[in-house]
């Protein structure tokens, strides 16, 4: 942007920047809007990313603001402070002492851009004082994303991490990238319901949506801040970046609630009966291993199908998912449940195990073994008929779950008779 421009004092600059910022924060609200307004009107700088800068949330973090960006935030805080709040002390924001004159003459130019622009809802329905429930098109919501209208606001959503880059702190928001890349395989695969966001403008700090001929208009400088369906959000815009012709609708509650109040939401939505871990590893049925151990209950193939219980279940998913990586590839996971077949059946006939179904010990036993005969190419009819089963079980004596003590247990016989017996 500055054509190779380097500015002077720069590191001055952003430590200046950075309390003018603390101290607008500590005036009443409107001197931040002030801001906003200025870096919007002036310099077309979208009224989001302003918001994020005092937000603090990178990549619009102070530090790592472009040069461009920098005299613009230095001059619309020293406009406010020589127009409103003298006591901000603009002294320290002399242009010429950071800034050449030809860098100036560019960065005093708008950016580039399309203007920021204000929110027309079509389909709404006002349910009380403080919510209205929307319906809008995931290009609206794309759209959105693109303009910065939904935000993250540290005041009313969980805390931001602080990470060190180059020796200096940097808040940045903690998105779980598991979470976002599990929703978008879902819905990959048709099996992803759309879930409710909840978006929330504070009346104490933006006046509330305009209603006009049968319209809800939200104005461009409204702080829109999303409290609920975060992860749900950047998962669909992702998916939107990959598919560019998908469509959904897409529903909001969009809710009128000051900061103790949107706090005191959050928390009553944090009051649920989550999913017990056997339950929800029962529910996961995009979960590949959970697809090998239903085919192995179900399936006349295995000779002890239908003796896995639901808790059973629950441990054996734990020890496949522990040893092979199959969660979300099905070609891996129809190579395994043949493999377990065949090896399965050999310990059940040459055990004379009909009639007594696997116990936690057998089941870690016997599939840790598979993983051992594999790993190591050895023959695993040999392996099995050489280990002494009772005794790993009495060392591993497993209660509930299996850990990692256990598995090294298992390997140390299973080498043993390798390196011994065999």
């Amino acid at each position: 942007m500055n054509g190779g421009l380097k500015m002077q004092n720069k590191e001055e600059l952003q430590n200046v920047l950075n309390r003018k910022i603390k101290q607008v924060k500590d005036f009443p609200r409107s001197a931040q809007k002030e801001v906003e307004k200025i870096m919007a009107k002036k310099y077309n700088v979208r009224f989001g990313d302003t918001v994020d800068i005092f937000n603090e949330i990178s990549p619009n973090s102070v530090r790592e603001l472009s040069d461009d960006m920098l005299y613009k935030l230095m001059k619309s805080i020293k406009e406010v402070a020589v127009s409103k709040y003298e006591s901000l002390d603009p002294s320290d924001l002399f242009d010429k002492h950071y800034f050449s004159d030809e860098e100036i003459e560019i960065f005093e130019k708008p950016l580039d851009i399309e203007e920021d622009f204000d929110i027309i809802i079509t389909d709404w329905k006002k349910v009380g004082d403080k919510k209205i429930e929307i319906c809008v098109s995931l290009g609206v919501v794309y759209k959105w994303r693109n303009y910065n209208k939904l935000r993250f606001n540290p005041e009313t959503q969980r805390d931001l991490i602080t990470i060190v880059k180059k020796g200096v702190p940097t808040k940045k928001l903690d998105i779980n990238r598991n979470s976002i890349n599990e929703i978008n395989e879902r819905r990959k695969m048709g099996r992803y319901y759309p879930v409710r966001g909840i978006i929330n403008i504070n009346p104490e700090y933006n006046d509330k949506p305009i209603f006009k001929d049968g319209n809800m208009i939200i104005p461009s400088e409204t702080h829109m801040d999303l409290i609920e369906g975060f992860h749900n959000n950047l998962a669909i815009c992702e998916y939107k970046d990959e598919n560019p012709d998908y469509e959904e609708i897409c529903e909001f509650d969009i809710m009128m609630l000051t900061v103790d109040e949107a706090n005191d939401f959050i928390e009553q939505m944090d009051k649920k009966n989550h999913f017990k871990t056997g339950q929800r590893t029962r529910l996961d049925r995009i979960n590949q291993v959970n697809y090998v151990i239903n085919q192995l209950n179900i399936s006349g193939e295995f000779h002890l199908f239908g003796t896995i219980t639901d808790q059973m279940k629950v441990f054996i998913n734990k020890v496949i998912s522990a040893l092979f990586d199959i969660k979300q590839n099905r070609q891996k996971a129809v190579d395994l449940l043949d493999i377990l077949y065949e090896k399965l059946n050999y310990i059940v006939k040459t055990k004379n195990h009909y009639d007594v179904p696997f116990s936690k010990n057998e089941w870690i036993i016997y599939i840790t073994a598979i993983k051992y005969s594999i790993d190591n190419k050895c023959d695993f009819k040999d392996l099995i008929e050489k280990i002494d089963i009772d005794e790993i079980s009495k060392s591993t004596n497993i209660v509930n779950v299996p850990n990692g003590k256990h598995y090294k247990i298992i390997n140390a016989a299973l080498k043993e008779v390798k390196e011994n017996v065999l």
